[in-house]
């Protein structure tokens, strides 16, 4: 069939040359197009596995082979213009590339009809292949077009500019939101309007051929895409924070999988259209330009300027200021009634969009002064718990022993969601701490993220304050902390000398500045861990990164506190990607969730990482204490995820419960030496329970170490709401409520909130309430 098409191509050509090439050039002619034509049809048949040709497909072959054939013929048999056929050359093959990436991802089922559209349009071969080949033709040819009809192309220039705002809504949206056909007109028309802003920035930036217009397409898509991708790896949209932890993203890309589906594909062959459509018509642009110059004198000096430069100025100008203006003055989920959903971002972003959500979640990111605060306010507060402290720090030990915490990324036992019997192997070694008399509590601690955002854990452990008193922002990616008060500040008051080990890159989450400011002496990142073991994705395994925790702890000959945050289970996880000998077995019910099982095969060897740890520090002979706890739960497939919660919610649970159960990582504080008296808080179940927040002070009360006025106010508040993260919070009663709710331990909150803007953004804070 093939041959047959490009035989037919060749000689249909070279009775269309009859007329204008001698018998010489038709032989050198039929000889190129045979030549093409075999080269395209090899490449179809060898490298994309093509083995049969539809009509769309043949479609393309005939386009890309009478492509190659004339630009052959121009730049062999027309030597004058080998550059424009080495033009020619590029886009045809940038062209055809992207017929090739559609095909392929159409044979194996990425996109099409059967892709799970998810209320989408399906990518199918006639939409791809029509849309392709009109936008390369456009590419190759239309500005020819344009030239020899201007007054057409200008009409077409002026529709799409007027058109263009309401295409790059569609061109964000496409990319991921499945609720597309649900939105309200009104959120509609709000995008709309961001992005005609947004239009007539980039148009007058860069008017020539438009180009200014098509880096705005080619840029919206980049955003939906990315945001796609976000969704699928974390689970939430991207949000302003997001930017400034940029390079951390970066450096853990590569271990995730990416691949197109029909979101995306449309919203490409969308943006492919319309870039070649207004760079065609964009040609005679310059028949737009108002002629005419503002001229001036100075010192006897004429200046003189087109007018054309200096409307296009007051535009950007404008454009920048009215959406600027707009942002600042209007709350828009007040104005807009744009529901946040701190939880649950991505619900937020469907109804609203992605440019109003992205907005509304920026307008957020400053952090209020609580209702009625002044720092006299938070010392009145605090200075009742001076007593309490010096009563607690008079009892305090005076041997010293080394603290260390280790938050194990996506560390997390998934049966708290449902009943999972592979946990109880894959998991062997943590269970069995629980009987262990060295264990001082073990249980459940309630992080205030899930499926990224580790430093936000980190935030909690470190400072004591909560995620639920700051809109939900990353601490590590907005805010400062040289001033800070911080749980190494305070053990070096107490002689201890501060390390913090990551195996990965420094800048991540910002750790080589926020580290400094809070006071650590140290901090080993990638280059330290570079001979250290490895797993999945060349990441340094958690047997290996203990390797080096204990190399740090043999070289100290003081007391050290080591905070360490390692890299082993950070997703993607695909099963393709776990050595063979490490694969473990899961549920069978669950066993169809390849992302599952490869998370379980890594939960696994750090079980026993962990087991290589604790006993290794069963024999040490200088006192040691060990706090371990996880980030956050892993953002596995939500089917999977949706039936394991189902099957493990009981006739007691609340919604607000089940949610919870999302935000539950397992923790546990060991200690080889006998430690003051137990302070563990159990739920109905008789497991300890605690939130990060908690975690860090509890540490140095275990260490026998003086705490400050802020621990002793956070220890009494623990007494009656033991856990408490940005969701909601569980009471000594046995009871969950929402932030929020009008219940009797509103003022805790109120209190806790007043104390943690003292604590994190008034530089004028009495620094007594907060060191030992």
């Amino acid at each position: 069939m093939e041959i047959l098409v490009w035989i037919m191509i060749t000689f249909s050509m070279s009775l269309f040359l009859r007329e204008t090439a001698g018998k010489k050039e038709r032989m050198i002619y039929t000889i190129l197009g045979c030549v093409s034509g075999a080269a395209v049809s090899f490449f179809l048949r060898f490298a994309v596995h093509v083995n049969h040709i539809s009509l769309w497909l043949a479609l393309s072959y005939v386009f890309i082979a009478v492509q190659a054939n004339y630009t052959l013929r121009l730049s062999i048999l027309e030597k004058g213009k080998r550059k424009e056929a080495a033009v020619l050359a590029l886009k045809t093959m940038a062209g055809g590339l992207i017929l090739v990436v559609f095909f392929y991802n159409l044979a194996i089922g990425n996109i099409g009809a059967g892709a799970g559209t998810d209320n989408l349009p399906p990518v199918t071969a006639m939409r791809a292949t029509c849309m392709i080949l009109a936008g390369t033709l456009l590419w190759l040819y239309g500005g020819r077009a344009a030239i020899r009809f201007p007054n057409t192309a200008r009409v077409v220039l002026a529709a799409i500019l007027a058109v263009s705002p309401a295409i790059l809504f569609l061109t964000a949206e496409l990319c991921w939101n499945s609720a597309l056909m649900e939105m309200n007109f009104s959120k509609i028309m709000i995008n709309v309007i961001i992005y005609a802003l947004l239009e007539v920035f980039a148009v007058n930036l860069w008017q020539k051929r438009m180009r200014g217009l098509t880096l705005l397409y080619v840029l919206i898509w980049i955003a939906g895409t990315a945001n796609h991708f976000v969704l699928q790896f974390r689970g939430q949209p991207i949000i302003a924070a997001d930017i400034f932890a940029a390079e951390t993203a970066f450096s853990v890309a590569a271990g995730y999988t990416y691949k197109m589906d029909n979101g995306m594909s449309m919203s490409f062959l969308i943006v492919y259209f319309m870039a070649a459509l207004t760079g065609a018509a964009a040609v005679r642009a310059d028949a737009l330009e108002c002629p005419g110059c503002f001229q001036w004198k100075v010192a006897g000096r004429t200046f003189s300027l087109k007018s054309s430069v200096i409307r296009r100025c007051v535009c950007c100008l404008a454009a920048a200021g009215i959406l600027t203006g707009w942002i600042n003055s209007c709350d828009f989920a007040e104005k807009y009634h744009i529901v946040i959903n701190f939880w649950e971002q991505k619900q937020t972003y469907q109804s609203a969009g992605i440019a109003p959500g992205f907005i509304t979640y920026l307008q957020k990111m400053k952090v209020k002064a609580p209702e009625g605060y002044s720092s006299e306010k938070a010392n009145a507060i605090l200075d009742p718990y001076m007593d309490k402290k010096t009563a607690e720090s008079s009892t305090a030990s005076q041997v010293k022993p080394t603290i260390i915490a280790i938050m194990n990324e996506s560390f997390s036992d998934l049966s708290v969601l449902g009943p999972l019997e592979c946990v109880d192997e894959q998991l062997s070694f943590l269970r069995s701490l629980k009987n262990d008399p060295n264990i001082v509590e073990y249980g459940w601690n309630y992080v205030s993220t899930l499926g990224g955002g580790t430093s936000t854990t980190e935030f909690e452990f470190l400072t004591g304050n909560s995620i639920s008193n700051t809109n939900g922002i990353n601490p590590y990616a907005d805010f400062r902390f040289d001033n800070v008060p911080n749980m190494a500040w305070q053990l070096k008051e107490q002689g201890y000398k501060t390390i913090a080990l990551h195996p990965e890159a420094p800048a991540n989450w910002r750790r080589n500045s926020v580290y400094p400011a809070m006071g650590f002496d140290e901090f080993l990142s990638m280059d330290y861990f570079k001979d250290a073991e490895r797993t999945v994705w060349n990441r340094v395994s958690d047997l290996g990164n203990y390797k080096k925790l204990i190399e740090v702890y043999e070289k100290q000959t003081g007391p050290a506190f080591l905070f360490n945050v390692t890299m082993q289970n950070h997703g993607g996880y695909e099963i393709d990607a776990i050595e063979e000998n490490k694969k473990v077995s899961v549920d069978d019910e669950y066993s169809q969730y390849t992302d599952f099982q490869a998370y379980q095969s890594l939960i696994n060897e750090s079980d026993k990482g962990l087991q290589y740890l604790i006993h290794y520090f069963e024999t040490a002979d200088k006192p040691v204490i060990i706090c371990f706890f996880g980030d956050h739960q892993p953002w596995l497939n939500n089917e999977f995820e949706d039936r394991l919660r189902a099957a493990g919610r009981t006739e007691l649970d609340t919604d607000l419960s089940v949610e919870e159960k999302s935000y539950t990582v397992p923790y546990f504080i060991w200690s080889n030496f006998k430690t003051e008296e137990d302070l563990a808080i159990q739920n109905t179940d008789g497991i300890d329970i605690v939130s990060t927040n908690y975690l860090g002070t509890l540490v140095q009360k275990y260490a026998g170490l003086e705490l400050s006025s802020y621990d002793a106010y956070r220890m009494e508040q623990r007494a009656d709401m033991p856990v408490l993260n940005f969701c909601g919070y569980y009471t000594a009663e046995h009871e969950w409520h929402y932030i929020g709710e009008n219940t009797k331990y509103q003022p805790w909150l109120n209190r806790y909130a007043l104390i943690q803007y003292n604590a994190l953004f008034d530089r004028r804070k009495d620094m007594r309430y907060y060191l030992p």
